[in-house]
């Protein structure tokens, strides 16, 4: 069970680890696709599960200055928005939607889960290529084939090396939507301590089987857009 307090947190039970969602979201309980019992059209089946219609409405209004944190060109092999002090023993890495790593909220999200003394790490797995919905040309079926999960997985990996290098003796993930698969591979492959799933797309049942099942998972359901 998970609680909420009057501060908005989301608290996961020991070892603590909390993440703050926004003031526009509530936690509920969310399924999680099988793959046996499919209710999208096969065109959608092919690329996994979208969380819903919604997933790529209201885009953020990105911009590459926001949040109370820095820019590094390359955090693990990869440029990162990173916030907090860097000598935290516990560190996150939070994981973008398709919109990438340069939205405001995502950001604000990274400055307040620092503020509670850990340090937050946010790759640029889209590598400066964000989902563009305006672009009738590369519309998600395209898109999602330069930028699959499973490349930001193997991509994730350095940067978790470059966390523990550093001094960081847990390191937990958060992921929004597209990132949230991105979190259950790095679960299932043990890179992770603690998960957090908001809003989860692609993710199925065999994602949770096995050794996902000994970690600390939250799943939201976010009825926003980060």
């Amino acid at each position: 069970r998970f609680e909420t307090s009057r501060q908005s947190r989301v608290r996961c039970p020991s070892p603590p680890i909390y993440f703050v969602p926004l003031r526009c979201c509530r936690l509920v309980r969310f399924p999680i696709s099988s793959p046996s019992n499919h209710s999208s059209p096969p065109h959608q089946r092919d690329l996994g599960s979208m969380a819903s219609p919604q997933c790529c409405a209201n885009p953020p209004t990105l911009n590459p200055a926001a949040g109370e944190g820095k820019v590094v060109d390359s955090f693990g092999g990869i440029k990162a928005y990173v916030a907090g002090a860097q000598e935290s023993k516990a560190a996150v890495v939070l994981i973008s939607d398709v919109y990438g790593f340069d939205a405001p909220n995502l950001r604000k999200i990274a400055d307040k889960v620092a503020s509670s003394g850990y340090f937050v790490v946010v790759p640029d797995f889209l590598h400066g290529d964000p989902f563009v919905p305006e672009d009738a040309d590369r519309p998600i079926a395209v898109w999602i084939k330069e930028h699959t999960p499973g490349k930001a997985f193997e991509e994730a990996k350095p940067v978790i090396a470059a966390l523990k290098e550093q001094g960081a003796s847990s390191v937990g993930a958060a992921g929004y939507c597209w990132g949230a698969k991105v979190v259950a591979e790095l679960a299932k492959a043990n890179e992770i301590q603690a998960a957090v799933m908001s809003h989860p797309s692609f993710v199925t049942v065999d994602d949770i089987k096995g050794n996902i099942s000994s970690l600390r998972i939250i799943y939201t359901h976010l009825n926003c857009s980060i």
